[in-house]
């Protein structure tokens, strides 16, 4: 259940972000709860938001539910009617649509942005990408989640010293690396862990 919900605000997330529309997570978790708890009276599947399903809908220019329904009714009629001629096609051939549709919702100016921000953030990026990517999802978020366990234990044995001084004209105290001019007081180091 944590996981479809990841992986639905995931997509959600990265679709808002290319169509500048807000999200609520919330919200997003009642859908699924409900959706689940009535699929499970009739012995469904877990419900999510398809990743590559989303990828394709956007790709081809997809903007309201109907294109669900349409895509519903076509996958009936193909399976109905066109199974044999699919049949022989390589599983690489679908896969490669699906691949396609997929590269717009990787976020590489995240990683840009974490790999410049923070290094520590853009290594568990990028090993919850390559864990997911070779793993499997469930194994790649286990993985992120282990080494950022390692990463605030880390960080938190081994506090950050802030040397501070007086800003001119205040009683405001900042670090010397966020106040480019600044007094120290005579006689006295002021430390911030």
């Amino acid at each position: 259940a944590l996981i479809s919900f990841m992986e639905s605000i995931a997509i959600a997330k990265a679709l808002a972000a290319q169509h500048d529309y807000d999200i609520r997570a919330g919200q997003e978790l009642f859908a699924l709860g409900v959706t689940n708890l009535v699929g499970s009276m009739f012995s469904c599947f877990c419900v999510t938001g398809s990743f590559s399903r989303s990828a394709v809908a956007n790709a081809t220019g997809a903007q309201t539910q109907m294109a669900g329904i349409i895509t519903g009714v076509g996958m009936l009629l193909v399976l109905l009617l066109l199974t044999p001629i699919f049949y022989h096609l390589p599983m690489f051939a679908l896969a490669a649509i699906v691949i396609n549709s997929v590269m717009s919702l990787v976020a590489y100016d995240v990683a840009i942005e974490l790999y410049t921000l923070k290094r520590w953030d853009f290594g568990l990026w990028f090993v919850a990408f390559l864990g997911t990517l070779f793993v499997g999802p469930l194994e790649g978020i286990g993985i992120a989640v282990v080494m950022s366990i390692c990463v605030v234990i880390y960080e938190s044995v081994r506090p950050q010293l802030r040397i501070l001084w007086r800003v001119p004209g205040t009683k405001l105290y900042r670090s010397i690396e966020e106040e480019t001019a600044g007094q120290f007081v005579p006689g006295a180091l002021i430390v911030q862990l």
